[in-house]
């Protein structure tokens, strides 16, 4: 009978908010690194997609943590490196707005030695860099947290 109410405490502590805390962190680290690699594998080692406004886009993950759940955070051009994106039709300059403004003109036709009269990006292909790494953290997620679990249980076991 005592030896029950001691697996009755010990489990009780199970359910103890820092174990939960440490489980879920476990696996928020686990999806974000596994988000990174699937990003290193769709566009190479600096995971950044170049000839984007302002030189690279580094594709980034982070996660947060609520009690018993992780979100996963994705920061960067995922989508774009996901579905990739169709040509531009001509990009012209903007006409101003006010009296006495003449044209504006915008980044996309400036060059160094004036503006251009047009403008236009080409198509890129998708290369599934969301779907790999979603399906990637389904498939560890799991794995961390059983093992995250069972560190747990050997803590308060012993």
């Amino acid at each position: 009978m005592g030896e029950l109410g001691a697996w009755g405490s010990k489990l009780a502590k199970m359910l103890d908010p820092a174990s939960m805390g440490r489980i879920t962190h476990a696996v928020g680290m686990a999806a974000k690194k596994e988000a990174g690699e699937a990003a290193q594998r769709s566009l190479g080692s600096d995971s950044a997609m170049s000839n984007l406004k302002g030189g690279k886009a580094p594709l980034r993950s982070g996660f947060d943590t609520d009690g018993s759940s992780v979100s996963v955070k994705f920061t960067g051009p995922w989508r774009l490196a996901e579905s990739g994106r169709k040509a531009s039709g001509p990009i012209y300059p903007k006409k101003g707005k006010g009296k006495g403004k003449g044209v504006l003109v915008g980044r996309a036709v400036l060059t160094p030695k004036g503006p251009r009269a047009s403008s236009r990006y080409g198509p890129s292909k998708g290369l599934n860099t969301l779907s790999d790494a979603s399906d990637a953290i389904e498939g560890v997620a799991g794995k961390t947290a059983f093992k995250q679990l069972q560190s747990e249980i050997g803590r308060i076991i012993n």
